[in-house]
């Protein structure tokens, strides 16, 4: 006689096991599709990082070479001025010469102090570069995401139909009493 309600439940039981299997599968993909997103997004914000920063470089490379020339230009011009004053007072020699050197010395100390200030921005911007770079290496999504496996779905679904089997055959008759027999005559058990 056929046990109509064991059926409907073992059908039951492989319904729901394609069920949950399919949700899975469904589940893997769309955690796949987040963590390439979020991979993306990643990449496209160092990106932008990095071109503010190459945009950052060269303005203050721009501002740099026109520091030069307004020194430059600075430098000239109050050459030019200390000369004329002194041909207008009628002074010359040593004193001039020695007011265009100082002149000079002025010019050189603003672009050492120019480079240096340009030296420690570029210095300032590299490292910025590099925290873009280390902190899109930290933000890397090194989880390990395992696929839905078919076998294992099956597997758990044959167990918990066997279980059904067994929970409606008649005492001496269940798999575990068969199990149980078996391995008592196999180890001489008493």
């Amino acid at each position: 006689m056929t046990d109509w309600n064991m059926i409907g439940s073992m059908a039951t039981q492989a319904v729901s096991a394609y069920g949950d299997y399919s949700t899975s599968k469904i589940q893997y993909r769309m955690d796949q599709a987040a963590r390439e997103h979020k991979k993306i997004m990643g990449a496209m914000s160092a990106a932008q990082q990095q071109n503010a920063l190459t945009t950052a470089e060269v303005q203050t490379r721009d501002a740099g070479i026109r520091a030069l020339r307004s020194i430059e230009l600075q430098s000239l011009h109050t050459k030019s001025e200390a000369t004329v004053n002194a041909a207008a007072a009628g002074v010359t020699g040593n004193s001039v010469d020695s007011s265009l050197q100082n002149l000079r010395r002025s010019a050189l100390n603003a672009n050492a102090a120019r480079k240096a200030s340009l030296i420690s921005k570029f210095q300032g911007i590299e490292q910025e570069r590099k925290n873009v770079r280390l902190s899109q290496i930290y933000g890397r999504d090194v989880s390990v995401s395992i696929p839905p496996n078919p076998t294992t779905a099956l597997l758990g679904l044959g167990k918990s139909m066997l279980e059904t089997w067994d929970q409606n055959q008649p005492e001496g008759m269940k798999l575990s009493d068969r199990l149980n027999t078996a391995t008592d005559t196999l180890f001489k058990r008493k």
